[in-house]
């Protein structure tokens, strides 16, 4: 066998293995989450104020959508790049308005974050007024 398919059996491996251990901890996650070990109970609630917390949810589902886009973006390329080339690949660049999105939506869960703290520690501090 030559390098080049050397080289191509070792990075189907390699890909191989990378998706195997991916998947199982992704399946593990799941698993101790649907029999209770790992608590979700709240997660997108305010602390403060005990209801739904929108700048939770908006950062939440930001995150996973902007994350999940990129992921297509990188599997869209290395299947357009698999058909080419055997040349090294390297990651997209992420567009700038998706690095925007997740900013600004960083931006306004912080901002809501340091309003709530903000707000608490008011009320404590008026107690001793």
């Amino acid at each position: 066998m030559d390098a080049e398919v050397n080289f191509q059996l070792l990075s189907g491996y390699v890909t191989l293995v990378t998706v195997v251990v991916l998947g199982g901890f992704l399946l593990l996650i799941a698993y101790r989450i649907l029999i209770g070990e790992i608590n979700t109970k709240g997660l997108l609630n305010d602390k403060a104020e005990g209801g739904p917390s929108p700048a939770r949810l908006q950062l939440c589902l930001l995150s996973l959508g902007g994350a999940f886009y990129y992921l297509m973006m990188v599997v869209n390329m290395v299947q357009a790049h698999a058909s080419l080339t055997t040349s090294p690949l390297n990651l997209p660049e992420p567009p700038k308005e998706l690095l925007a999105l997740v900013l600004g939506s960083n931006t306004f869960y912080v901002a809501a974050k340091a309003n709530s703290t903000a707000r608490r520690l008011s009320g404590i501090l008026s107690f001793f007024r």
